[in-house]
């Protein structure tokens, strides 16, 4: 019985290559990348967040989503980036999305996320790939 066998030849240019492709995506390229991307959702889901026009003090709940890149867990790693509802300015914000045993649930972030998520993933997609292609050239 004849054994397999695989050969690799290349193999130092392809890590080579992997190496110019890490350091061509540095974290503070790629943070805004994402920021821009969460900002599609907040873009979205604002409009369509319960709003009381009758309320003339504080904060309206469509007022309480934020866009922000977190803190890195290694230096050379980007940062998550989230979309999320300030809960110092919105701390009901949760109550409205999900409803309570009163009050039935008036969802504004999950169809937001759910209306935008193809849209979010191709723009981040297709701006890492440009980053990538940039370091082919």
């Amino acid at each position: 019985m004849i054994e397999p066998t695989l050969r690799v030849e290349g193999i130092e240019d392809l890590d080579k290559a992997m190496e110019r492709l890490i350091k061509s995506m540095p974290p503070s390229k790629v943070e805004p990348v994402l920021k821009e991307a969460g900002e599609v959702v907040k873009d979205y889901g604002q409009p369509i967040t319960p709003y009381d026009p009758k309320r003339k003090e504080g904060i309206h709940l469509r007022d309480g989503w934020k866009v922000k890149i977190l803190r890195r867990f290694k230096e050379d790693q980007a940062a998550p980036a989230i979309v999320a509802m300030d809960e110092k300015k919105t701390p009901h914000a949760h109550l409205l999305e999900f409803g309570t045993v009163k009050m039935a649930a008036r969802p504004y972030f999950r169809p937001a996320w759910d209306a935008t998520k193809n849209t979010v993933k191709r723009m981040i997609i297709d701006n890492l790939r440009k980053m990538v292609e940039a370091v082919g050239q």
